[in-house]
């Protein structure tokens, strides 16, 4: 057409804009983050101390104080030497009926009434052999005078406090059974005892009567003793407890219960 412009070179602004290069850092999830977070508000403020706490109590510790916590936990662990002794300790049984367990420089028995005795040994080093060990930390506590196996001790008193409680019922119940078997002798001792005449014994078999203990065994004492005395001593005969006799014993008496063979 006439009025169509002829056609000319292609103007720079009508030519299509390059196709931007692509960096893979445009996929970083972080940076795409940055990139849409617009801030609203004042920046970050810094962070005061938490609320009710003193500004006294954020004095850093000297060096005489951090020295002495340090030194108190280091005390703590070695005496717990928790890498020593880790199972449970089984005490053997002795012929004497006494319990022996050996640990680390430590023996301790058991002994038949329950009680328990400990023998450490600080440096048990057999000089022909090298063998054994040698504590300078054990050492070092008891020059000083300080017990350096209480932990241990108490380890061992711990684990084997069952034990112990079984070992002591059973050695109670022997003295029982030792004390009853014998108290049939001790009493005829004391009444067929030529020496002392007939109201002197009365009185020490009153006194043993009273002496008594307030448990189950003592009960148990006091009833033979009433026992035997109806039995030696029966009511009416010459040598039975006359009635003077038993109002001045019961008189000063430490029983609440009353003296009636």
């Amino acid at each position: 057409q006439a009025d169509r412009e002829p056609a000319g070179p292609e103007r720079a602004t009508d030519r299509p804009s390059p196709r931007p290069r692509f960096d893979p850092r445009d996929l970083d999830p972080s940076a795409v983050a940055r990139s849409f977070y617009q801030p609203t508000g004042p920046g970050p403020s810094r962070r005061g101390r938490p609320a009710g706490l003193q500004p006294s109590t954020l004095r850093p510790l000297t060096e005489e104080e951090a020295e002495a916590r340090h030194g108190a936990h280091l005390r703590r662990q070695a005496m717990a030497r928790p890498w020593l002794e880790r199972e449970t300790p089984r005490p053997r049984r002795q012929p004497d009926g006494s319990y022996v367990w050996t640990g680390h420089g430590t023996t301790a028995r058991i002994l038949p009434d329950g009680e328990v005795r400990f023998d450490h040994d600080a440096a048990g080093v057999d000089l022909a052999t090298g063998s054994g060990h040698f504590d300078l930390n054990d050492l070092a506590a008891a020059a000083q005078g300080q017990n350096p196996y209480s932990a241990r001790e108490e380890w061992f008193m711990r684990h084997t406090e069952a034990l112990r409680e079984q070992i002591d019922r059973q050695w109670r119940e022997g003295v029982e059974r030792r004390a009853l078997a014998r108290l049939r002798g001790r009493l005829s001792r004391t009444w067929d005892d030529p020496s002392q005449p007939a109201p002197a014994r009365r009185r020490a078999l009153f006194t043993m009567w009273d002496e008594t203990a307030d448990d189950g065994l003592g009960a148990e004492v006091r009833r033979r003793i009433i026992a035997f005395v109806r039995e030696r001593l029966p009511r009416g005969s010459e040598d039975a407890f006359t009635d003077a006799e038993l109002r001045a014993l019961n008189r000063g008496r430490e029983r609440d219960e009353a003296f009636a063979p």
